[in-house]
């Protein structure tokens, strides 16, 4: 099945084109056509229905109102109730994982962020996913708060716990390229990028327009090799199933399949294997021949294996070396 390049970056999706654009290849077809109509796990129905009701906390009552007595448990229990119809496990919610540790972080999630925007003067926003269509960028921050000098501050609500120490690479990310996006879209521009836990410690953090710019360019190079690099190739890995040794696709070394008219490409059945100081060297009987590739990654792979071997250097005639920096190697 052919990858379809990507148009329009969310920021998750971002990060997993940064982490892993193999995995991002292979789901491509299949979001497509599946997207909203999967179920979810009990973690994603309690992450949807937690956020639900940040976001009616924000819309529900005025920032210089107190919340009616009530008014949490009610709005908790009716959002859990939808989450539930398109939840995997069909059992009492109260029997999902982590689903008083949830419940607990939301109440206080809630409690914590209006006292924070009652406390700075901001005016919490709050809406639906807004698209960038230029800038190829389309999300939507869990809450933004704006101050009257134009400045802002993104905030993310976390179901999880912390993993203590610095705030998580992934999500510096995450934040970065939704500061963009509010620049984009309102006009703001984004002081601090703050992340609230359901469970353990949260951070915040000051960030300059310069901050947010490289992490936003650095997106769309991504962006533009993925497309560039990786429309209409095939992958030969089963979607879905993970690849242990897989880094990024740009020096993926064995997941990937790639066109035999734009590289120089050796496919066919393996005739010997051999390991010379953690390298392996593999005769391949293809339609021409046999030939020998070294060089390459030792991984578990025997004779009588189909496999296709690509970005390779001819050495000499009948053998190729295979190159760390670009090699692409798939076992079928």
């Amino acid at each position: 099945m052919a990858v379809s390049p990507i148009e329009m970056l969310t920021p998750t999706l971002a990060w997993q084109l940064r982490s892993c654009p193999h995995a991002v290849g292979l789901r491509q077809p299949y979001d497509a056509v599946q997207g909203q109509q999967r179920r979810n796990p009990p973690p994603a129905a309690l992450g949807k229905a937690a956020h639900s009701v940040l976001e009616h906390a924000f819309t529900d009552v005025g920032l210089d109102e107190d919340l009616p007595n009530g008014w949490f448990d009610e709005t908790w229990d009716a959002a859990v109730r939808h989450e539930r119809t398109s939840c995997t496990d069909t059992g009492p919610p109260q029997t999902w994982r982590r689903f008083s540790i949830v419940k607990r972080g939301t109440r206080r999630a809630v409690t914590e962020l209006r006292a924070l925007a009652l406390a700075s003067g901001a005016q919490p926003i709050v809406e639906k996913e807004k698209t960038w269509a230029e800038g190829k960028l389309a999300g939507r921050p869990d809450l933004i708060f704006a101050y009257q000098d134009g400045s802002a501050e993104v905030v993310d609500f976390k179901t999880g716990s912390d993993a203590g120490g610095e705030p998580p690479e992934s999500e510096l990310h995450q934040l970065s390229l939704y500061a963009v996006l509010v620049r984009a879209v309102y006009g703001l521009t984004t002081k601090t990028l703050r992340v609230v836990r359901c469970e353990g410690v949260g951070w915040s953090r000051s960030v300059t327009e310069r901050d947010v710019d490289l992490v936003y360019r650095d997106v769309l190079q991504r962006l533009e090799a993925f497309n560039r690099n990786f429309s209409n190739t095939e992958p030969l890995a089963t979607p879905g199933a993970p690849c242990a040794h897989c880094r990024q696709v740009l020096d993926c070394d064995v997941v990937w399949s790639v066109r035999p008219d734009s590289l120089t490409v050796v496919d066919g059945l393996l005739s010997s294997v051999e390991d010379e100081a953690g390298a392996l060297s593999l005769a391949v009987q293809t339609d021409v021949g046999q030939l020998l590739v070294v060089g390459c990654p030792n991984r578990p792979v025997k004779v009588g294996d189909s496999v296709r071997i690509a970005h390779l250097r001819k050495v000499s005639e009948g053998a190729f070396r295979w190159q760390p920096d670009r090699t692409q190697m798939s076992w079928k």
